[in-house]
């Protein structure tokens, strides 16, 4: 490349490269030439550089190509030479071929540095990275995407067909196969709603996803990123246990001010003027409401470990509802809505967790009270429908609110 030659400076050479113009010169002695006088006037040194190395005529064209000029291509001559058009047709055409011969050069080099930088960037990254052709070549397997579904080599990869590779992977993570099937068998091509798996393999926890690689809406691949989740659920096992210990050791002060509250206010009901029993009340009902949000707080933590093992029992549903309806009374009566339970007299008996129960509806009153107008009603209501199995209770709690938006 002449622009990286320090050699070129005040040479004719350097005239061509940074005018971009051809030139001949049959005799450089010919000193009352126009194009000679224009050479030396741009540089002294020009011509007498040519004269320095024994030299009398000179050819120079640009090697340009698509307006980018590469370099030169110089001929010289011991003794004048005039120049034929044959010979200048010949040299251009030369020209031509060399500059598209180091355009391509440059471009390939180009290609291979930003080949290198990207195969560096997916080595470097913590997700595990896996793109599949649409013909089941295996386009690009970094060392994560090996670890974390251990994987032979990178070099034994890219020699097998992807589908083989899916062989030995669901051998170990049986998921995956169903996973890459749903991907390939998918249209979508946005970020939303991806299918993923999560999966366990040498004592870490990684999520997998997938998606559709497509160019101008044609699917050309496929990939798959893995990501080592095994800290974040560490870290979220580790604020979950400490959740439930601090929500653990809160409800035993919060009971015990619940104990003494109604206790006193049972104690001192002859004694209390009105505003003072309804200061009391009010006391009463917001412990209870902070009781049940820590015991809730508990039970959806017993939940998700699979710690809270169903203890049916026989319950007669109607009185249920109406121990129900009296601890909801006090929130009700500040917004005078109006406490219905239309559950009938003679429903059997029903077979279910006492404790879960009178949960889930002190929930569902709790959110109609707070979502119903001053005036309103809440109902609850059960009905016996049919199964294949067995005869099934359904219980609804209804209000007059405006409902939860979609």
């Amino acid at each position: 490349n002449g622009m990286r030659q320090s050699n070129l400076k005040g040479t004719i050479c350097e005239y061509v490269l940074v005018t971009g113009e051809m030139i001949f010169i049959p005799d450089i002695e010919a000193r009352n030439d126009a194009l000679v006088q224009k050479i030396e006037s741009y540089s002294p040194t020009a011509i007498q550089s040519i004269a320095s190395i024994g030299m009398r005529s000179y050819s120079g064209m640009p090697l340009a190509y698509k307006g980018k000029v590469y370099g030169t291509l110089c001929l010289f001559a011991q003794q004048p030479k005039p120049i034929l058009g044959d010979e200048i047709t010949l040299q251009r055409a030369i020209a031509q071929q060399a500059a598209v011969m180091v355009d391509n050069a440059t471009l390939l080099e180009d290609i291979s540095h930003k080949r290198g930088q990207l195969l560096a960037f997916i080595e470097s990254s913590r997700d595990g990275l896996i793109l599949v052709s649409t013909e089941d070549e295996v386009l690009v397997v970094n060392q994560m995407a090996i670890k974390l579904l251990q994987l032979p080599p990178a070099h034994e990869c890219y020699a097998r067909p992807f589908s083989n590779l899916l062989d030995l992977i669901t051998a170990s993570v049986p998921d995956m196969a169903t996973l890459y099937k749903q991907i390939t068998e998918s249209s979508q091509t946005t970020t939303e709603s991806l299918p993923t798996i999560e999966y366990e393999l040498a004592n870490q926890a990684v999520l997998a996803t997938a998606s559709l690689v497509s160019d101008r809406e044609k699917t050309i691949g496929y990939l798959l990123v893995l990501r080592d989740v095994t800290e974040d659920r560490a870290t979220a096992q580790m604020r979950d246990s400490l959740t439930r210990m601090m929500v653990h050791d809160l409800r035993n002060p919060i009971s015990a001010a619940y104990t003494i509250t109604d206790f006193l206010r049972v104690l001192l009901a002859s004694r209390l003027e009105p505003n003072e029993k309804d200061l009391m009340e009010q006391l009463r009902v917001s412990i209870t409401n902070t009781l049940h949000m820590v015991n809730s707080i508990l039970d959806i933590s017993r939940l998700e470990s699979g710690r809270m093992p169903l203890k049916p029992v026989e319950i007669a549903l109607n009185d249920t509802v109406d121990h129900i309806l009296r601890t909801q009374a006090s929130l009700a009566q500040e917004k005078r809505i109006q406490l219905k339970n239309d559950v009938p007299f003679n429903l059997p008996l029903v077979w279910a967790d006492q404790r879960l129960i009178e949960r889930v509806l002190q929930n569902l009153l709790d959110n109609a009270i707070k979502f119903t107008r001053v005036g309103g009603r809440v109902t609850v209501a059960a009905d016996i429908y049919q199964t294949d199995e067995r005869p099934k209770v359904q219980v609804t709690v209804s209000d007059s609110g405006s409902g939860i938006q979609e």
